[in-house]
């Protein structure tokens, strides 16, 4: 049986792996403006998806971001995540190095059609937005039915 795509996106590694060899490349070069170019800033926060029994969880790396500065909307199965994490004012000044990114972010995930939109939920926790929904029973899977009667 085939992975469903919403668990693993192997694209979506090899793009991280690359981003971190070019954030270290060119972040830590002589040029880090061009750096920021040339990367945009990676506006998709690092996420985990999964799915325990009947629930899917969505966790996302929003560290240093305030839960007023994003926005989670749901257009039929694409769920939207967005917000910015803001520069702290110690930090306006010109810097020696900067890993730490600032800024606008983006992340948009297709979620199963099998997810009911009204139990949808989120939260923080340290730094990870959390969101979680039930799946809708899935029809047409096969049960176990318990025979009950007479002993044999």
């Amino acid at each position: 049986m085939p992975t469903p795509r919403y668990i693993s996106d192997p694209f979506q590694q090899i793009k991280q792996e690359l981003d971190e060899v070019f954030d270290r490349f060119l972040g830590e070069g002589l040029f880090p403006e061009t750096a920021q170019w040339l990367l945009g800033w990676d506006t998709s926060p690092r996420t985990d998806i999964s799915k325990d029994g009947g629930v899917l969880r969505v966790e996302v790396d929003l560290p240093g971001v305030e839960p007023d500065d994003v926005e989670c909307t749901l257009s039929g199965n694409v769920l939207t995540i967005k917000g910015e994490r803001r520069k702290p004012e110690r930090e306006a000044k010109a810097s020696q190095m900067q890993e730490r990114r600032f800024g606008p972010f983006e992340r948009r995930i297709t979620l199963p059609e099998e997810v009911e939109e009204d139990s949808l939920e989120a939260r923080f926790d340290r730094g990870v937005l959390i969101i979680t929904a039930r799946m809708k029973s899935a029809e047409g899977e096969p049960r176990q039915i318990k025979i009950v009667g007479a002993g044999n």
